[in-house]
């Protein structure tokens, strides 16, 4: 998601443009006009055919590189070469009507709140599971209701939540973003769906310097860790040079400000309604 803004100016530009990803990529990519082929194996890319191949995986991964000290989107479009040609940072997801349907399904719920709080790639980057529960029962009690996307545990989840953990797929995970209230989330690929959509989001950032993730066109509450060595942009990374224990970083974040912060995003729609 996060290469398609910088891949647009080339197709803008006249190119023909194709896009490698893993097998699970092409999904996420599906229902984009402008890109020519999605190829999920390297071996059939032959790129020798191409004017121009990108390889974005190795140096965006590179925290101690000052390409990677800005937004991802920025730092793709700089290894692209067009980072001041790009028009805006925020990615591109295109719905079909019948994908567009599931997550119209959704839409009546007055304070709904899409909740991806684990992390498949990073302990760090996961809110301790022991803490969720607690977490969903505070946001039930506030009169929200939770759509949890993933979770680890299923007895983890409180009634008054409307539990969708592996029952759908990432196409009416990005139907449910469009039409929910509100996102709340780690570091993690569910910040980037809601950018698309302009779904106001609740993030929980960890290691990583939260201004190089979120997306200023996107209201976005940032509840930061209460740890002094935030952000180490990954300079601890491995469990024996890291300062505190596993998900000690998320750990640091109470409750009652994420309550807090949830309720300022709630303010911020019904003042943009009263607007409007």
């Amino acid at each position: 998601l996060m290469t398609l803004p910088a891949a647009k100016v080339y197709y803008d530009q006249g190119y023909s443009v194709s896009l490698l990803t893993w097998p699970g990529g092409r999904e996420v990519l599906e229902n984009l006009k402008w890109v020519r082929e999605i190829i999920t194996k390297k071996s059939k890319a032959q790129i020798w055919k191409y004017e121009k191949f990108f390889d974005l995986h190795t140096p965006l991964n590179n925290y101690s590189s000052s390409l990677t000290h800005q937004h991802r989107v920025l730092a793709t479009a700089e290894l692209l070469g067009v980072r001041d040609q790009i028009k805006s940072i925020l990615p591109e997801i295109n719905l079909t009507e019948d994908e567009e349907q599931f997550g119209q399904l959704f839409a009546h719920i007055k304070k709904s709140l899409v909740v991806g709080l684990i992390s498949w790639h990073s302990v760090r980057r996961s809110y301790p599971s022991d803490l969720i529960y607690e977490l969903l029962q505070q946001l039930i009690e506030h009169s929200y209701t939770p759509i949890v996307i993933h979770h680890k545990y299923q007895s983890d989840i409180p009634n008054g939540c409307i539990n969708l953990t592996g029952t759908i797929t990432i196409r009416q995970l990005f139907s449910l973003v469009k039409y929910t209230k509100a996102v709340l989330t780690i570091d993690s690929s569910l910040l980037h769906i809601a950018a698309a959509f302009k779904t106001p989001t609740i993030l929980l950032p960890a290691e990583i310097d939260y201004n190089w993730r979120i997306y200023p066109e996107v209201y976005t509450e940032v509840v930061i860790p209460r740890v002094s060595c935030y952000p180490c942009n990954e300079q601890y990374s491995s469990s024996s040079q890291c300062k505190l224990d596993q998900n000690a970083c998320l750990r640091s974040i109470r409750i009652d400000d994420v309550i807090r912060a949830v309720d300022r995003v709630f303010n911020y729609r019904e003042k943009l309604n009263e607007n409007h």
